[in-house]
């Protein structure tokens, strides 16, 4: 029996008439007629009987109703998946992100989504940038949210927004008391280098070498979060995403913006050697939204 036909057969039995049944799958009652005679012609034995004007099952319909059931209620469940699928119901999203991301961005992101979808399973990875192009490429994640990544191929990039760098400084007298400075009045203070820590700290070195000449550095580190940690030990000052900054501030540093911003962009990449879900269409989405804010 085809699939058809157990949907044919499913509804008579359950119904009780061939008119109840085309009634119940919205089709024309010949329709109905025709493919319970297919099915029976196929099979080699009647499947109903009329007996007095009454559709009656015969003892082969009665063997058969039980798998047949079985096979008819699989097919309401995948049609009920393929409903969630479709409105985003459920499923699994792995996302990978910077740990500056992390730390509120993203969480806040996140939310945003789960109110929408409660059901959706989201793993949540954070990276660095040189472990990006393995991450998508083996599929560890669906989609990554990084600030200004080098191209990488067989990814699709996604514009999301930008954010601008600031500089961090202890919460001291002998610091500058505007809240909108020129990164030279930084010249020569005790500074926290983070130049090996991907493109954003390649872009923050590069305007300060190019501003300020060679930095007095005192320390070099290789993540944003490090850095502002040390600032708050009043060691020095940095210059770091806006993320990290305003994520870990407390009374112990001041966030400074620049007279003349540095800004990067925020940018989600996925694989681009498989097909986007729906699901992850709905997910980039939320993020366009969220960082254009």
């Amino acid at each position: 029996m085809r699939l058809r036909h157990i949907e044919i057969f499913h509804a008579i039995y359950t119904t009780g008439s061939i008119t109840s049944a085309a009634r119940l799958l919205n089709v024309s009652q010949p329709s109905v007629s025709k493919v319970l005679a297919h099915a029976e012609l196929q099979l080699g034995f009647k499947l109903f009987e009329r007996v007095k004007g009454r559709l009656i099952a015969t003892p082969e319909a009665d063997m058969l109703i039980t798998e047949a059931d079985r096979i008819f209620n699989q097919m309401a469940t995948i049609s009920d998946l393929a409903d969630n699928i479709l409105h985003h119901r459920t499923g699994k999203i792995g996302i990978g992100t910077t740990m500056a991301l992390g730390f509120v961005e993203i969480p806040k992101l996140i939310k945003q989504f789960h109110v929408q979808h409660p059901e959706v399973k989201i793993e949540l990875q954070t990276l660095h940038n040189q472990n990006i192009a393995n991450h998508l490429l083996r599929q560890q994640s669906d989609l990554t949210i990084m600030f200004a990544p080098r191209d990488i191929p067989d990814t699709k990039r996604y514009d999301f927004g930008k954010g601008k760098l600031v500089v961090v400084v202890p919460n001291r007298d002998d610091y500058p008391a505007d809240d909108i400075i020129n990164i030279n009045v930084l010249h020569q203070k005790p500074y926290i280098s983070i130049r090996k820590s991907g493109p954003l700290g390649d872009l923050a070195s590069e305007h300060i070498d190019s501003q300020l000449g060679k930095t007095k550095t005192v320390i070099q580190v290789d993540t944003y979060y490090v850095a502002i940690q040390i600032v708050k030990q009043g060691i020095g000052w940095c210059v770091i995403d806006e993320f990290t900054a305003t994520a870990n501030a407390n009374d112990d540093v001041r966030i400074l913006s620049l007279e003349e911003p540095i800004e990067y962009p925020v940018v989600g990449l996925c694989s681009d050697l498989q097909p986007v879900s729906t699901l992850v269409n709905d997910f980039i989405a939320h993020a366009e939204q969220h960082f254009l804010r």
